[in-house]
């Protein structure tokens, strides 16, 4: 499905994120099934003519029709559908397809067979799905897993038609009907912004929580997201860069780039974005450690390199959704400072306590551990003598890093010993509960650990 113009976004009120008040359940010309309005029969006649073994259900604020196209489904090579219809003006909203993987666009495949996920050990399903959404982006769903060391692992990759990949969701909730991606129209301010700043740009996705908005967006082939605060005040835009969009950086913020100590090469960057706010603008790569943890590494657009990330003048505007009170009740006075998808994880940095604070979420929101930069000083008494008394040395005042998780509070020390880079867990009393012997520690400590 075409997505339409930002100029057309005015005449979607059916769609707002703040919908008007009104009377109409939906109910009060319903002959059909559940309740389901003579409107929206006629509707979804008129789409779908060839729908068989069709049933209905509601939906939070939606009457969604579950049915078949194509042949009987006992034949087993009919396309299954859910189509969703507001009952408040009875408009048709999306449709997800669950499609044959042969018929997924080719340059979604190719961006698919690109990355890790179409890489060994992942594996994928014959099928995919297909969301067709009113005046948003068409996204093509893959979903993958593997299996090591006996633990299961699926994740949800999310493509625009040009394969442009958008979201990638590491255990996902089963079954997923994915009304997360029904389309919203952003408030009328918002609007008027992005007709402004983002005027031929396709929407992905709108998230709104407390008064807070976020709009994910495609434009010159590049993801943006938009953030906007408190009272609907724009606070920043970040672009993300892949391989298509790398060549768009100035060469003056990669040489900037090259000269920090964290700098080993171009492949050891895993992500690059530019962040654009009402101040300044900057870019931030993400570094592989030998470890193969991250460290971030930011530059100006004069291409500084910036001891750290520059404010976005109102973190604690930003949107956490439903984590919020897990947030605060966890991190007591814990300010948000940005909510992102990373690797497959849902990733909050928080600034608690005078440091910055990475959160990370499953799929199903459920909170799998948060991480925070520490140094030998915070180490529990004794830890460093008990390490160097143990063969581990060549430790750095930065090789510390707290890693606090349901199981508890532990230390990951970055050492050597015997010539043989180690990855060493402490306890809370000072205790070495594990170690890893090889350069992906970061990796083997999540997959195990987590």
């Amino acid at each position: 499905m075409k997505a339409i113009n930002f100029f057309w976004m005015a005449v979607w009120g059916s769609l707002t994120l703040f919908p008007s008040c009104g009377n109409d359940d939906g109910t009060a010309d319903s002959t059909g099934p559940n309740g389901v309005s003579q409107a929206v029969m006629k509707e979804f006649n008129r789409m779908f003519p060839d729908a068989t073994d069709v049933y209905w259900e509601t939906v939070d604020n939606y009457d969604v029709a579950n049915f078949n196209e194509g042949t009987s489904r006992a034949a087993d090579i009919s396309t299954h559908c859910a189509a969703w219809f507001s009952r408040v003006d009875h408009a048709w909203d999306m449709t997800d397809r669950e499609i044959d993987f042969d018929l997924v666009p080719q340059a979604v495949r190719d961006a698919f067979s690109a990355s890790e996920y179409g890489q060994s050990p992942w594996t994928v399903d014959d099928e995919a799905n297909m969301l067709q959404r009113a005046g948003a982006e068409t996204l093509y769903i893959i979903e993958a897993d593997k299996k090591e060391n006996n633990v299961e692992t699926d994740v949800d990759l999310y493509y625009t038609e040009a394969g442009i990949l958008v979201n990638e969701i590491i255990g996902n909730v089963e079954d997923d009907d994915h009304r997360d991606f029904l389309p919203l129209e952003p408030p009328t301010s918002i609007s008027d912004w992005m007709a402004q700043h983002a005027g031929d740009a396709r929407i992905i996705d709108v998230d709104e929580d407390d008064g807070c908005v976020e709009v994910e967006y495609i434009q010159d082939g590049l993801k943006h997201e938009a953030v906007f605060g408190t009272g609907l005040t724009w606070l920043y835009t970040k672009t993300d860069y892949d391989d298509r969009g790398w060549h768009l950086i100035p060469q003056a913020v990669l040489d900037a780039l090259a000269t920090s100590p964290l700098y080993t090469g171009p492949g050891q960057v895993d992500d690059a974005a530019y962040y654009e706010t009402a101040t300044q603008g900057f870019y931030q790569f993400e570094l592989e450690t030998r470890f193969d943890d991250d460290v971030n590494v930011y530059v100006s657009e004069a291409g500084e390199l910036l001891d750290s990330r520059p404010s976005f003048g109102d973190g604690n505007s930003v949107v956490a959704g439903d984590l919020t009170d897990f947030i605060h009740e966890r991190y007591p006075g814990a300010v948000v400072v940005e909510r992102d998808w990373d690797d497959g994880f849902l990733e909050i940095e928080i600034r608690h306590e005078g440091r910055e604070k990475d959160l990370y979420f499953n799929g199903r929101d459920e909170w799998l551990a948060s991480t925070w930069e520490a140094r030998l000083r915070d180490l529990p008494d004794g830890s460093l003598q008990m390490l160097h008394e143990n063969g581990y040395y060549d430790i750095e005042d930065d090789d510390v890093d707290v890693l606090d998780t349901p199981r508890g509070l532990f230390y990951a020390v970055e050492a050597e010993r015997y010539d043989d880079d180690c990855l060493v867990v402490l306890d809370q009393g000072g205790s070495i509960v594990k170690v890893f012997h090889d350069d992906d520690g970061w990796e083997d400590l999540w997959d195990e650990w987590i």
